[in-house]
């Protein structure tokens, strides 16, 4: 539900939401200086250029949870999670990616939204896309130049892309133009590391690669 809620939060607000003390998305901060009005170096999609061109929004989410609510209970250590002590919650923040019609009402209306694998976006290999695969457009008109495949097939089809942070493991990446998120540190009541067994189990979908688990 995070992602629907800062995309709806961007399109209420002309700007950074103020605060509140409640459970959700608080303030959304638009970066203005990697967000562009028009991308692909205003290229036109759909048939005969109908649905325009198209725009690029980037920034950060910024929210916060309670830890005593019984429907959060389902979150590993919430509990123990670092918190405000001013208002009690647990805050995070997350990255947003937008790809949106320049022209709304030339669009499909329809959102297509990617949970991004370790901070990077995979839609660029099926859609046909060349270049930077995590910032679509930075390349300009060369970004969508792939005759493979499908070719710029949601733009052409006037959706709407969204991509938002999930998980904290890109934070230690030097990579760019990741889709981050920061969450909490859980600890120890006395401060100490929270330490126990981990299990993870993985499945490849071929034949001849062997499952691995970790323990």
């Amino acid at each position: 539900m995070l992602p629907l809620a800062a995309v709806a939060l961007a399109g209420c607000f002309g700007g950074d939401a103020p605060a509140a003390s409640v459970q959700g998305i608080t303030k959304i901060v638009f970066d203005t200086a990697t967000s562009e009005k028009v991308t692909f170096a205003g290229a036109t999609f759909g048939p005969g250029g109908a649905v325009g061109t198209y725009e690029k929004v980037r920034g950060t989410a910024y929210g916060q949870i309670d830890p005593n609510d019984p429907k959060n209970q389902m979150i590993a250590d919430i509990g123990l999670a670092q918190k405000n002590t001013a208002t009690g919650l647990v805050e995070y923040s997350l990255d947003f990616f937008i790809l949106k019609p320049s022209d709304l009402s030339k669009g499909a209306h329809k959102v297509f939204y990617e949970a991004p694998n370790r901070g990077s976006k995979q839609y660029g290999g099926f859609a046909g896309m060349t270049g930077n695969a995590n910032n679509p457009g930075a390349g300009g008109a060369a970004d969508i130049n792939n005759t493979a495949n499908y070719p710029a097939f949601l733009l052409n089809k006037g959706y709407s892309l969204v991509w938002s942070g999930w998980d904290a493991e890109p934070m230690s990446s030097t990579a760019t133009d990741l889709v981050k998120a920061v969450l909490p540190l859980a600890k120890n009541p006395d401060g100490s590391a929270i330490t126990g067994p981990m299990y993870e189990y993985i499945v490849n979908d071929n034949a001849t690669t062997k499952c691995a688990a970790t323990y």
